[in-house]
């Protein structure tokens, strides 16, 4: 299923035209535009940890109980950010998911380093959320309090996978 999700994001990014997907540096938001361009460091963290949820859904194993805390951390951190494009006035449900692919394509390096270890999954995880933790860090606004508490999810998420790799003896 998530194979399927990757493949549509793919599909979607050819059809629209984004051959080459970068991410946006941008720290304030623009006055107008589309959705897309709008919040750009806020959609950024969204791909980010959309990631991570794919990844941590994909691992193998349970690692003692600390990846379900860190997929809950996630969706929570993921939750906040689609209350605060709700709280600055942008559509609820829309990704920018050409930042998604290309995250993912930042993340393939880590991949072939992470396939030779234990736990690949949870490391590409763990770095999707440094880029959402950062990107959060550089956000303009405040967004009524949830870029805050979207940055302790993803940080409390960072926190559970390490505890999750520190609980495997291999």
């Amino acid at each position: 299923m998530k194979i399927v999700r990757l493949h549509s994001l793919l599909l979607i990014c050819a059809m629209t035209g984004f051959g080459i997907c970068i991410p946006s540096t941008a720290r304030s938001l623009p006055s107008g535009g589309s959705a897309a361009g709008k919040f750009p460091e806020i959609r950024k963290a969204l791909a980010a940890l959309n990631l991570a949820a794919d990844d941590l859904e994909n691992a193998d194993d349970d690692f003692c109980g600390y990846r379900v805390a860190a997929l809950n951390a996630v969706n929570a951190a993921i939750n906040q950010l689609q209350l605060a494009i709700q709280c600055a006035g942008g559509p609820s449900t829309s990704q920018n998911m050409a930042q998604a692919l290309n995250l993912r394509a930042q993340l393939v390096s880590l991949k072939s380093s992470a396939a030779k270890e234990h736990h690949p999954l949870i490391r590409q995880a763990i770095a999707a959320c440094e880029i959402a933790a950062t990107a959060l860090e550089n956000a303009a606004h405040d967004y009524c309090g949830h870029r805050a508490d979207a940055l302790e999810a993803t940080l409390a998420a960072i926190g559970e996978m390490e505890l999750a790799i520190a609980c495997d003896p291999h």
